[in-house]
């Protein structure tokens, strides 16, 4: 499971300690250098340029557990043994929001595609476009996640998800899950029925479950019409065999063209 953690703001250069602010782009990732230790930690920013501005602001990592990462070991150590520390940070990354090379104004429709833990700078560019009232009219994020547990507590970000989606008023803002474990096998259906069934809280018709992988059919309708594809705009990121076969579907797919299909590769 990933521990979201909060960053002090400093600064990238050791020769200004005392920056206070700073400025990346939703979907954008650290180069983060902790105290101790010589390995430079890569992690994505999951939070939003906008929780991090003011005297409160922060920056949200959400990093795996492991003992063999040595900068993530240092983030999942004891509270005391963090908290107050000073680390330097370096912003880098161009799986954004604008899209380079795109003029978003131009954007009627977004499709988001994550994998497991690919879903982190996903959720930085939704919320992003969610706080600042843009999202397009047509939303559609399609989610594949292994469920551990019964609780929604094993899908990560499930709640801003379901704050994000279950209080749309747009039809067309829709969240799909693609669970891939065993543990139902009762088929599709919408997440108000089956995952209050499983424990988890209310949800809406923009909502839904399915316990398959996701397919090319997927890909298709998750498009929308052909005719109005030259306004869309897709992201994906997740494990390098799921984006290379989502990427190739949706480069594919008619009336796409490539600089419309943006993507990430966790390795």
């Amino acid at each position: 499971m990933a521990k979201p953690s909060h960053l002090e703001r400093t600064s990238a250069d050791p020769r200004e300690p005392n920056i206070h602010s700073v400025v990346f782009l939703p979907g954008q990732w650290l180069d983060v250098f902790a105290p101790g230790v010589s390995k430079t930690g890569g992690f994505t920013l999951t939070s939003t340029p906008r929780e991090e501005s003011g005297d409160e602001g922060h920056l949200e990592l959400a990093i795996q557990k492991s003992e063999n990462n040595p900068p993530a070991a240092w983030f999942w150590r004891d509270e005391g043994n963090v908290v107050g520390q000073r680390v330097i940070i370096r912003v880098g990354g161009g799986f954004v929001w604008p899209p380079p090379g795109v003029d978003a104004d131009k954007i009627r429709r977004i499709v988001f595609v994550a994998g497991g833990v690919g879903i982190n700078p996903l959720i930085s560019i939704l919320s992003h476009l969610h706080q600042e009232s843009v999202l397009p009219e047509h939303v559609q994020f399609l989610y594949s996640t292994r469920q551990t547990s019964s609780s929604q507590s094993s899908i990560l970000f499930y709640d801003r998800l379901r704050k994000i989606f279950g209080h749309s008023a747009k039809p067309d803002h829709q969240l799909t899950l693609f669970q891939t474990s065993a543990m139902s096998n009762r088929g599709n259906g919408p997440v108000v029925s089956e995952v209050q069934e499983q424990g988890m809280r209310q949800a809406t018709e923009n909502m839904f479950l399915k316990n398959v992988r996701m397919s090319d059919e997927d890909m298709e309708v998750a498009l929308g019409p052909v005719n109005h594809r030259g306004e869309v705009l897709a992201y994906v990121c997740g494990p390098p065999v799921m984006t290379d076969w989502a990427v190739a579907n949706l480069r594919a797919a008619e009336g796409m063209k490539s600089e419309q299909v943006l993507c990430e590769k966790w390795w």
